[in-house]
């Protein structure tokens, strides 16, 4: 990913995360997310959550000219949400009714993952997080609410090994 979109990725998940921080939705007190934290996140957004039985139909949808719906199968693997989310920032060529599947070609995936991790860990609270934790990648995961997963893939953008 070149530096410059990096940039722009990250400068829009800091923007989302202070207004949602200045609604009273998010805290740099309580990093932890939960259900009706996201719920709360995609409506503010535009968005609406639909539950769907598999894989397969997990999507990002572009369902008016701002407002979006996300598919998904559990509502606790919120990151795979908030990447869906993403989406709505950097899909802006997509038409009213276009759709991006999950795991589908899309030139953002990478971008939505970003967003996703710069959204819920931005770098500069992961990094004390991780101090304060030892590095200990269950600690930290436990602390954002997240799974191990995205705990390694931040960790390793930021050259922190346990």
């Amino acid at each position: 990913m070149r530096i410059e979109q990096k940039t722009y990725v990250e400068s829009i998940a800091k923007k989302l995360r202070k207004r949602l921080i200045k609604e009273g939705i998010l805290s740099d007190d309580n990093l932890k997310i939960d259900k009706n934290t996201v719920e709360q996140i995609i409506e503010i957004c535009g968005g609406e959550l639909k539950r769907v039985n598999n894989k397969g139909e997990i999507k990002f949808t572009k369902t008016d000219t701002d407002r979006f719906e996300i598919c998904y199968t559990d509502i606790e693997n919120f990151m795979s949400i908030l990447h869906e989310l993403g989406h709505a920032f950097l899909e802006e060529d997509l038409e009213v009714g276009e759709s991006v599947a999950y795991g589908g070609p899309s030139k953002y995936e990478t971008s939505a993952w970003l967003f996703a991790r710069n959204l819920v860990m931005p770098l500069d609270i992961f990094e004390k997080v991780a101090e304060e934790n030892n590095y200990e990648v269950e600690k930290i995961a436990n602390v954002f609410g997240t799974t191990y997963h995205p705990i390694m893939i931040r960790a390793n953008e930021l050259n922190i090994h346990s």
